[in-house]
């Protein structure tokens, strides 16, 4: 059985939540302007929108805007993510349960 599709964000529909929630001083954090946008993607009937996907249609807006000399639709800009640390040779031996040398 085929799986079904989840309904696309139409281009015009995306641009103008971006537009309205790009004016609005009320965003002072990434978080509550994705979760604005992502409420305005469910009203649309397309589900919720992932922050990566959020943040690459916004830069995707506002490269067209400005090839179009229109200014850029400000937003806040995403939080970076830590970038996870791979556990040393000598995290993963301790773990194993290796015993240390006796000096």
């Amino acid at each position: 059985m085929a799986e079904k599709k989840e309904k696309k964000w139409s281009k015009e529909g995306f641009m103008t939540a971006f537009y309205e929630n790009s004016q609005k001083k009320t965003h002072k954090d990434f978080a509550s302007f994705h979760k604005a946008m992502s409420a305005a993607s469910g009203s649309a009937g397309c589900g919720t929108i992932s922050e990566r996907a959020l943040v690459a249609r916004c830069g995707s807006i506002n490269r067209f805007l400005a090839q179009s000399d229109y200014p850029a639709w400000e937003y806040p800009a995403r939080p970076a993510a830590a970038a996870a640390k791979p556990p040393s040779v000598a995290d993963i031996a301790a773990k194993l349960g290796a015993k240390k040398k006796k000096k």
